[in-house]
C-alpha cells in the first residue's frame, strides 16, 4: 500500500487548500517586525509554509510535465480531467468551486464514468512517479 506521504490523490484533493495556506500563513518575519520576537509556534508555521511552497511548486511542475506527456501521447483528456476534478475546476460543477463528480466529468468529456475512473487511476499512478520519482513506483 502506498504510504500517506506518497498519496497523490490526497495531495491533489487538497491542492487549493495548500495554495490558500501559502497565501495566508503567518510569516515569522512579519511577526518579528510587529513584536520583536518569534515564538516556536510561529517558527513552526513558517517552516511548514516553506515546505508547502516547495511541495506545491513541485506539484505545479509535475502537472505541467504531465500535460506535455498527455499531449505527446495524443490524449489530453486525463490531464484535463485531473485539472477539473482537483486543481482548476473553472467554477466547479455548481458554479461556486465545488469539485466535479465522476458522473459530471463523464458528461463534460462525453465518455462513461468507467472511463473517468480508469483515467483517474492511471493518472494517479503516473503523477505519483512525476511527483516522487522512484519512491512513487
Amino acid at each position: 500500500m502506498t504510504e500517506v506521504r506518497y498519496n497523490i490523490k490526497e495531495a491533489l484533493k487538497h491542492y487549493r487548500y495548500l495554495d490558500a495556506f501559502i497565501r495566508n500563513a503567518v510569516d515569522a518575519m512579519d511577526w518579528y517586525l510587529e513584536d520583536y520576537k518569534v515564538s516556536s509556534q510561529i517558527r513552526a508555521i513558517t517552516e511548514s509554509r516553506l515546505d508547502t511552497m516547495t511541495f506545491k511548486a513541485h506539484m505545479d511542475r509535475a502537472l505541467s510535465t504531465y500535460k506535455l506527456l498527455c499531449e505527446q501521447d495524443g490524449n489530453p483528456r486525463p490531464y484535463n480531467i485531473i485539472m477539473r476534478k482537483f486543481v482548476d475546476p473553472e467554477g466547479g460543477a455548481d458554479g461556486h468551486g465545488k469539485p466535479f463528480t465522476n458522473e459530471q466529468l463523464a458528461d463534460l468529456f462525453d465518455c462513461s464514468e468507467d472511463t473517468i475512473k480508469r483515467d483517474l487511476s492511471e493518472t494517479y499512478a503516473k503523477l505519483r512517479i512525476l511527483f516522487f520519482g522512484i519512491n512513487g513506483v
